[in-house]
């Protein structure tokens, strides 16, 4: 994992963050982004135009065995285009997902609900997790990489794991070392980790996994970009490509 700068991450994240894979031919694939502006927090796939694939309400990820998972959506709604996609977490307490209509620009709510305001939680608070589409079949980026005064996580992949998928979890904290819980997809592998500075106690923890295990997250609708987050004590999530 590297880093490309415009400023000191060990700081404060004050630029918007985009996270690219490396192949071993050099090239980069655009991954996602996230940004902490204004006490707000808000995080973007690269994905672009968006296919909305369906939404099942916390059934997409269904055991189907000791760590196994079949992955995933019922449809439940007819699929449309959209610019993009923003997950946001606002210092009211509003959590939002949006998406903006191709036709008209116009910004669709998918979801909405009163969570916590962040700078309030005095336990590691599991934001949103990421189970990434086959890592080959994202986009080329052949912009710089801290283009538009950005910072960028530069993942190098090895080529045994262009067909796998990467599993990210985001955390917040109130301190830079900080115990999180298990995953949320149970997953026995080593992992990595980076921790960003949003503001003075308050970091941004991420984990991430290549999913290698079998468990059929390399098997099932491996198109598509899977976004879920706790709602109470249930597991909601979408899936876009």
């Amino acid at each position: 994992m590297t880093l490309i700068t415009r400023d000191n991450l060990s700081e404060f994240c004050s630029t918007p963050v985009r996270f690219l894979y490396r192949r071993p031919d050099a090239s980069l694939l655009r991954l996602f982004w996230f940004n902490y502006k204004n006490e707000d927090f808000y995080f973007g796939t690269s994905l672009n135009p968006i296919v909305s694939a369906g939404k099942s309400d916390m059934q997409d990820l269904r055991f189907t065995g000791p760590n196994k998972y079949a992955a995933f959506v019922q449809d439940t709604e007819p699929l449309k285009k959209y610019n993009s996609l923003k997950l946001s977490f606002h210092f009211s307490g509003v959590r939002h997902l949006k998406m903006q209509d191709v036709t008209d620009n116009t910004d669709v709510e998918l979801y909405r609900e009163k969570y916590h305001q962040l700078d309030t939680l005095q336990q590691p608070e599991h934001l949103f997790s990421i189970i990434t589409k086959r890592i080959s079949l994202y986009d080329v980026y052949r912009k710089m990489p801290n283009q538009g005064n950005t910072n960028a996580v530069i993942l190098d992949t090895p080529v045994e794991y262009l067909n796998n998928r990467q599993i990210f979890e985001f955390y917040i904290c109130q301190k830079e070392k900080q115990a999180v819980p298990q995953f949320i997809i149970k997953n026995e592998q080593p992992f990595d980790n980076l921790t960003f500075k949003l503001k003075d106690n308050l970091y941004l923890y991420m984990r991430s996994i290549i999913n290698s295990e079998d468990n059929g997250l390399n098997k099932n609708f491996t198109d598509r970009e899977i976004l879920c987050f706790r709602d109470n004590e249930t597991l909601r999530s979408f899936s876009f490509r």
